[in-house]
């Protein structure tokens, strides 16, 4: 680990740190907020689940409601600040599409019953 010196005051390097919800790594590269924010994203589609989203028979216009106000907002936050190349951008993309899936499936299984 490198230290920096400044006056009376000893700094150590970090591999990365978390400012302002976002983290910053010593590569430089934005993987870090992809994984967590998608990590963030299914914890909260989940959640959500917890009071009846996934297994109630809710109308999909109030589940699309609920899920773009709370879930899809962590997983493109800071996305606007940052550059995202291709393979960041679809794993983005394909999880949306499949926590979108996941809401749908669970009110199709429920009219099947």
């Amino acid at each position: 680990m490198t230290e920096i010196k400044m006056g009376s005051k000893t700094f150590e390097n970090t591999q990365k740190i978390k400012y302002l919800g976002m983290i910053i790594n010593s590569k430089n590269d934005n993987s870090d907020n992809v994984e967590q924010g998608i990590k963030n994203t299914i914890k909260s589609v989940y959640s959500i689940g917890n009071i009846g989203v996934m297994n109630t028979p809710l109308k999909t216009n109030i589940k699309t409601r609920l899920y773009k106000t709370f879930c899809r907002s962590l997983l493109t936050y800071g996305c606007e600040a940052i550059k995202l190349n291709q393979i960041h951008l679809k794993k983005i993309k394909t999880t949306d599409g499949n926590l979108v899936k996941c809401l749908d499936s669970a009110r199709d299984q429920e009219k099947q019953n």
